[in-house]
């Protein structure tokens, strides 16, 4: 593309504050932007973001169809809610406009188990106006591409399992809810229950089931999968920051493991435990990979910068998005991400 790639951005938030940095830097040409925060329509994007000003003043993301019909943007980023449903709109209205689109919503990631009939119905929408929408962030490839890879160097595959932790401070208050922060012994049990194998008709998974993503990577088929929260009580006072800097009683959860375990047909574990937790002093993100096989590898990787990683991967992703094919392509299906070391333009088609 003889032109810099241009950009929409949707949320200027923790996340997408981040990402719009990081846009910027690999070249990307800012023409519109839109939040649902009333303080931040008619300012400056570059400036809500941290940055220089970009000369694009955000819009209330209800004129999108008409902001995004004059600009004809390349690529919309969405940084604002997690789950798909959320994101069904925002995908929508980028898809009407021939605007191609990425978001970082967690529940996008692999939305086949827990939102199938969404997910395909984007599908059919993209496909219908020509454009490709997706899904990354962080557990593209910390938690998908570096353990399928070391999965490539065995012989014979037993079994993968992987754990990690993340401060749920560093994201909204969706996050510390979905990790049962401030629930008591009774009201953990009460709001996630025992351990399940079904919900709704579909298997319990963790946002973007990673699981399954994995094992698309590696061509396997889940046939079970069960989920169990574990619970992270604290033995003192807490404060969660982002839940106004509520106190945290001892005694009430901190956070917790969602634990899933899969069953997959060609007889190969997957299990995967994501922790969040309010962080204290001392505490630090880490991810932990074992793969058992013939030969056998343990990787950890210690202070990941979770919320940087899940900002910078889709970026360098956004030439694949364009240049793909029409309709909802999650990253098992576009190629691996690459570090894009020229501006994004360079490489697209």
């Amino acid at each position: 593309m003889d032109r810099k790639v241009r950009a929409a951005h949707f949320g200027i938030g923790k996340m997408g504050s981040i990402m719009v940095k990081y846009a910027v830097e690999h070249g990307v040409e800012y023409v519109a932007a839109f939040s649902h925060n009333k303080g931040q329509i008619g300012k400056d994007l570059g400036e809500v973001a941290g940055i220089k000003p970009l000369g694009v003043l955000i819009s209330d993301v209800e004129l999108a169809d008409e902001v995004l019909a004059e600009t004809k943007p390349d690529i919309g980023l969405i940084t604002t809610q997690g789950a798909m449903i959320q994101n069904k709109p925002l995908y929508e209205v980028c898809a009407r406009n021939k605007v191609n689109a990425i978001s970082i919503g967690e529940w996008c990631l692999w939305p086949y188990t827990a939102d199938k009939e969404i997910a395909e119905e984007l599908d059919e929408y993209a496909k219908k106006y020509g454009v490709t929408l997706s899904a990354s962030g962080c557990p593209e490839v910390i938690w998908g591409v570096v353990p399928t890879t070391l999965c490539s160097a065995t012989n014979r595959l037993i079994k993968i399992h992987g754990d990690c932790m993340l401060n749920v401070d560093d994201y909204g208050p969706s996050v510390s809810d979905m990790h049962g922060v401030d629930l008591s012994p009774e009201e953990f049990l009460e709001h996630f229950g025992p351990e399940v194998d079904m919900i709704d008709g579909h298997f319990p998974c963790a946002p973007g089931d990673q699981n399954a993503y994995i094992a698309d990577q590696l061509g396997l088929h889940v046939t079970r999968q069960i989920m169990k929260h574990v619970p992270i009580y604290a033995d003192h006072d807490v404060i969660c920051k982002n839940r106004g800097g509520v106190v945290v009683k001892a005694g009430r959860a901190i956070g917790d493991y969602m634990a899933i375990i899969s069953e997959t047909e060609e007889g190969i574990p997957i299990e995967f435990f994501v922790g969040g937790k309010v962080y204290e002093e001392g505490d630090k993100d880490w991810v932990k990979w074992d793969i058992e096989g013939e030969p056998s590898y343990h990787f950890t990787l210690l202070e990941p910068a979770t919320p940087q990683a899940t900002c910078a991967t889709p970026i360098n992703k956004i030439p694949e998005v364009i240049n793909a094919e029409p309709g909802f392509l999650v990253g098992t299906r576009l190629p691996i991400n690459t570090y894009k070391s020229r501006p994004l333009n360079e490489y697209v088609k």
